[in-house]
Formats: structure tokens, C-alpha cells, sequence
């Protein structure tokens, strides 16, 4: 018996908040998130001959612009396209050698499953890139919202996506089975007048609350005003404004081939560090 992945989140909310994504100064989260990628992936002294680029389709063609030379053919899928499901890919295995997700991840009910499928769709030696949210930068806000709640009206209810954290990233990284993975986070800042400007940005970039569970409900106007409160008291800043910390999480990690490094057995080691740093190697007694 196969055991059932729990459904955290709606799908269909999600497709739907991908598809309202449109131009504008909010975008700014994921226009770095895109810049990081192509960086990355420009960075690789290769040539790609099959890249599939995986995104909101307003970043379509900033990912064109910048890999149109690097790689031979490039397809796009717009993450909030009905016919693009995350956790079930239909492409044949082994088929592309440059794969790149902006986004859409951290909403997927079935992350491991996703990441062991897109691995057996890269080439051998071919390389994953992805961008995701997550870390702990909307800890505050989520905790300001929890206690308004809790306060008025003696209950709470998930506001915001549980957060991945970057070794939970890089244990799935290496659970899917990639070769030489690699994840690290970058942090934004951005400053707002008031908590409902916050929450209009975060839903103009597709970051509204997706999950199953989500109220169905407009959020009440006093518990906005107590959540702005407690947030601001959390958050002291010299002027009048509410800052945000948005953290994105980076992913790179390899399809498994022959070539590619490996590391030693332990105590196959040629040299001493000491020699190598100039200084005397002290033995530490073996405890009781």
C-alpha cells in the first residue's frame, strides 16, 4: 500500500494566482529571482541543447534575452497554465540538460516526489536551477497576524504558506538524488506604508494563500489594524513605514554521470592539513 501525500495545497488556487501575475513594481522578488537563475546559468561554461525554462510567462522573455545564446532550443511553460502540473511531469526521461524553476515549488504538496521526477528528466550530467520562497524573513508577520487573531476572536487560521528552511532544501536535494548540490539564500528588503500594501504586493506576485485549509473569508478589518500593530511594535523603525524581509531559497544539483567528481573514502587523504597550513597537528584523545 502506497502511502497518501497529504494535499496542503489547492491547486486550482494556485494556477489562478500564477495566472493574475502581471507587470509592475511588485515584481521585483521575482525579477531577482530570474536574474539570479540566468546568472547561474550563465555562469556554467557549457552549451545546452534542450533548456526548459519553467516561470510566470511575464519572465519569459527576460530568461530568452539572457540564454537564447547559451542554449540550442528553449521551451517555456507558464506556471499558471491549467495544462502544467508540478507534481506530475509528463516529459520523457532524460530529455533535457538545462531545467529551470522560478517559483512554484515551495506551493507543491509533494516536493520530494517533484524533485526525484525532475532529476529523471535531466540528461546525465544535464543541471537543475530553481528559485523558491522561503527561509524565515515573514516569521514577524505571520506571528503578528497569529496573536490579532488569537486576541479577537480567540482562534487563528494559516495565513501565510508554511515556510521551507534552506537544510530542509538541501536534504531534499540530496534525497531526489542529485550529484553535486549546491543551495544558499538571498534576502530583499522592501518598505511599505501600511500592512494591506504588503499583502496587495505579495498577491500581485502570486503569494497569496494557496493552501487547503486557507479562511474563505475577507481577513477583518480589526484584525488587519491589530496584526499592523503588533507587527509594527515587533519591527521598530526610525520613520513610519513597515519593512519586509523576503527570502528566496536557490537550488542547483546535478543528474548523476560518470564525469563528474567524486568525493574520497575517508583516510584516503595523500597530505596532512597541517603541512598544508604550516602548523602542528594535535591528537585529541579518544573519549571514555
Amino acid at each position: 500500500m502506497t502511502s497518501q501525500v497529504p494535499q496542503i495545497f489547492d491547486t486550482q488556487r494556485r494556477r489562478a494566482l500564477q495566472q493574475r501575475i502581471a507587470s509592475g513594481p511588485h515584481l521585483f522578488a521575482l525579477q531577482f529571482a530570474a536574474e539570479e537563475l540566468c546568472d547561474r546559468a550563465t555562469g556554467i561554461n557549457r552549451h545546452f541543447a534542450h533548456g526548459l525554462i519553467i516561470a510566470p510567462k511575464i519572465l519569459h522573455k527576460d530568461f530568452h534575452e539572457r540564454l537564447k545564446e547559451q542554449c540550442q532550443t528553449l521551451s517555456y511553460i507558464d506556471t499558471g497554465t491549467d495544462d502544467f502540473d508540478p507534481e506530475v511531469w509528463t516529459f520523457a526521461a532524460q530529455h533535457f540538460d538545462l531545467l529551470i524553476i522560478c517559483g512554484v515549488l515551495h506551493c507543491v504538496n509533494d516536493l520530494p516526489g517533484s524533485l526525484v521526477q525532475i532529476r529523471d528528466r535531466l540528461q546525465p550530467d544535464g543541471v537543475f536551477l530553481a528559485a523558491l520562497a522561503g527561509g524565515d524573513g515573514l516569521s514577524a508577520l505571520r506571528q503578528s497576524f497569529i496573536a490579532a487573531e488569537s486576541e479577537i476572536t480567540g482562534g487563528t487560521g494559516a495565513h501565510f504558506h508554511p515556510s521551507l528552511m534552506l537544510p530542509d532544501l538541501a536534504a531534499l536535494m540530496q534525497r531526489a538524488g542529485f550529484a553535486l548540490p549546491v543551495v544558499d539564500i538571498e534576502s530583499l528588503s522592501a518598505r511599505y506604508q501600511n500592512l494591506r500594501d504588503i499583502l496587495r504586493d505579495m498577491q500581485a506576485m502570486g503569494e497569496a494563500n494557496c493552501l487547503q485549509q486557507r479562511h474563505r473569508r475577507p481577513l477583518r478589518r480589526d484584525v488587519l489594524q491589530q496584526a499592523e500593530q503588533l507587527y509594527r511594535a515587533s519591527t521598530p523603525q526610525a520613520d513610519d513605514r513597515l519593512t519586509v524581509r523576503y527570502d528566496i531559497l536557490f537550488a542547483t544539483g546535478w543528474a548523476p554521470h560518470d564525469s563528474q567528481p567524486k568525493a574520497l573514502r575517508p583516510g584516503s587523504a595523500q597530505h596532512r592539513l597541517a603541512d598544508a597550513l604550516g602548523t602542528t597537528e594535535i591528537s585529541i584523545p579518544d573519549a571514555d
